[in-house]
């Protein structure tokens, strides 16, 4: 039986966590993906690996949004497909991933969906999201969610900065290889691509920062 969100938080928050407790929690993937939310020290360091990519889309007008792409590890990926492919074919129907949503993804839009976004240096707000998409490949479940965002291209660079990260580091997101970033009808524009460690976050309360995309693009004259 599927425990409410709100229920199960509300017991996490009032147990005391043991590393049996949390051995427990790895066995239910929602309950392991909601349990960054309790402040204890045993959890600095990550239970839960994904790789990523990032495809940023345009059409005429400029930027419309970015299309994230999550590659979890074999051993959460196993309790993924556990628990959520019910007829074991190995692939997620559209009804099993309607349940993988709001069971193991839903609950992250308060928190941003681990996703930092600035443009121009001013907070962009990840209100939601759109076109959840389970999929496996290797062994390894895989998500991927549009945000929207949309940037009207200039004749001037506009500069997109995307940082994903889990503050408590339960949740280790890191760029996928060398070449994590994927574009999408980018022949209209001039851009710049940068990958880099970003000081200016942080996780494990200060002791590990995340990876940033940045991105400047304009137009063509």
């Amino acid at each position: 039986m599927v425990l409410d969100f709100s229920i199960s938080i509300l017991i996490l928050k009032k147990m005391a966590i043991t590393i049996s407790d949390r051995a427990y929690m790895m066995k239910k993937p929602y309950l392991a993906l909601i349990a960054f939310l309790i402040p204890c020290s045993l959890l600095s360091h990550p239970h839960v690996f994904i790789d990523y990519t990032v495809n940023f889309v345009f059409d005429q007008n400029g930027l419309t949004g970015i299309e994230a792409k999550w590659i979890f590890d074999e051993m959460y990926s196993s309790m993924l497909i556990q628990d959520y492919d019910v007829d074991k074919d190995g692939r997620f129907s559209n009804s099993e991933i309607i349940t993988t949503k709001q069971d193991a993804f839903s609950n992250l839009e308060n928190y941003n969906y681990f996703v930092y976004i600035t443009i121009d240096s001013k907070c962009f707000e990840v209100k939601s999201v759109e076109n959840f998409f389970v999929d496996v490949r290797d062994n390894r479940v895989i998500y991927r969610f549009f945000i929207p965002c949309v940037v009207p291209t200039t004749l001037s660079y506009k500069k997109i900065e995307i940082c994903m990260y889990d503050e408590t580091y339960y949740v280790d997101l890191l760029p996928l290889d060398d070449d994590p970033v994927r574009f999408t009808n980018e022949g209209s524009i001039d851009y710049e691509v940068k990958v880099f460690e970003d000081t200016k976050e942080s996780q494990d309360y200060g002791e590990i920062y995340p990876y940033s995309i940045s991105l400047k693009f304009r137009g063509i004259e």
